[in-house]
């Protein structure tokens, strides 16, 4: 299996596909693979596809439990250079949308284009409210049993049994990140695409007037009859990855 080896951090990724680089960005409490199951088959006979589980997540392991979204920006960036990739797409799922807009931010230079998935790349509080619901400290353990179990083994490299904290890091992250400015967004040059549900509280119509004004080269497409998992296999995966598809093929 592949990793990427630092000086705190071995990242597990998935490397698949030949082709212009697409990096896909799980969101919170998932992992790459599992996240983009339904990308895999799509791009791979197009596309170096690239999935990496982001520090304190999955296979990927870490001396330091406690990471930001920013952080985990700059991971990327690395495992690009371990690679030798230059530049790439960047595709993000919820939270991996955060980590492709700090992507954008932070290292313009090596992003090629962005396309967001349920996430502005703004801070919504109604995300970590969302998420309290998983609060260690007052989770109901009956209701969430099954949801628990899988936190304990899908990330158990990442956390090495303490979910709890993994839970908590992620939820801390939720309140207070991504702290993007409009002045950030206006140094985003690359084009960036957001693709949201219909039905997904997560994202809202002034987040998406906010990156229409200060993102130069900024379109959305809603997604109907879905919410925040349009991209999954039990939803609209085949409308999300024409989309994705479509739009990677005309930047240029």
């Amino acid at each position: 299996m592949p990793y990427m080896k630092t000086e705190d951090l071995t990242m597990f990724y998935e490397d698949i596909g030949i082709g212009e680089p697409i990096i896909f960005i799980h969101g919170s409490l998932s992992r790459g693979i599992t996240s983009f199951a339904a990308q895999i088959q799509a791009f791979q006979n197009t596309n170096r596809c690239i999935y990496p589980d982001l520090r304190g997540h999955g296979e990927t392991e870490s001396t330091n439990f406690n990471w930001i979204p920013s952080q985990l920006a700059d991971d990327i960036i690395m495992l690009m250079d371990k690679l030798g990739i230059e530049k790439a797409h960047i595709v993000g799922h919820s939270m991996g949308g955060d980590i492709a807009m700090y992507s954008a931010v932070n290292h313009t230079d090596r992003v090629k284009s962005v396309t967001l998935m349920c996430s502005s790349g703004l801070l919504n509080e109604d995300a970590g409210k969302l998420l309290m619901r998983y609060n260690p400290d007052t989770i109901d353990m009956e209701r969430y049993s099954g949801f628990i179990e899988n936190m304990k083994k899908e990330h158990y490299a990442a956390h090495k049994g303490n979910w709890q904290n993994f839970l908590k890091q992620t939820i801390k992250n939720c309140m207070i990140y991504p702290d993007i400015t409009n002045e950030d967004l206006q140094k985003i040059t690359m084009p960036m695409m957001l693709i949201y549900g219909s039905n997904d509280t997560l994202v809202n119509a002034q987040d998406i007037k906010i990156l229409a004004k200060n993102v130069r080269n900024f379109s959305s497409v809603r997604i109907e009859d879905t919410g925040h998992f349009p991209h999954i296999l039990s939803q609209k995966y085949d409308e999300v990855n024409e989309l994705i598809a479509d739009f990677i093929a005309s930047v240029k």
